[in-house]
């Protein structure tokens, strides 16, 4: 496989370790997929569009694998949000339409999405 040859020569390839993820994809084995995109991540960032595109698209195997959980900002660890995903839409429509209630409004939309302890 080509891909294999190109990770060979630079291993750092953010571009390979992207098409590998995308390969994993397409075959449905979302785990390899999702630490491929992990490794595009980490990899030089070239080209450019590959780190927006491996986020979209870890986001995209949370989605087809139903998984409700994302980062904690603190922790580093997974947290079940507390809030659906069209709660979390909602209230970031709502703090958009009014950008005046400032860094408050902001914190308080941040603990409900994430569960971030106050304070943080």
């Amino acid at each position: 496989m080509e891909l294999n040859k190109a990770l060979e020569v630079n291993k750092n390839s953010s571009l390979a370790h992207y098409r590998v993820a995308e390969v994993f994809f397409l075959q449905k084995n979302y785990q390899a997929s999702a630490n491929a995109y992990r490794e595009s991540l980490n990899g030089d960032g070239e080209p450019r569009w590959t780190e927006v595109w491996s986020h979209l698209q870890l986001g995209k195997i949370f989605d087809v694998t139903g998984s409700a959980t994302a980062p904690s900002m603190n922790t580093g660890k997974l947290s079940r949000p507390t809030t659906t995903p069209r709660a979390r839409s909602t209230s970031a429509d709502a703090t958009c339409k009014n950008p005046s209630s400032g860094k408050k409004k902001e914190k308080e939309t941040r603990q409900k999405i994430w569960s971030v302890p106050p304070g943080e």
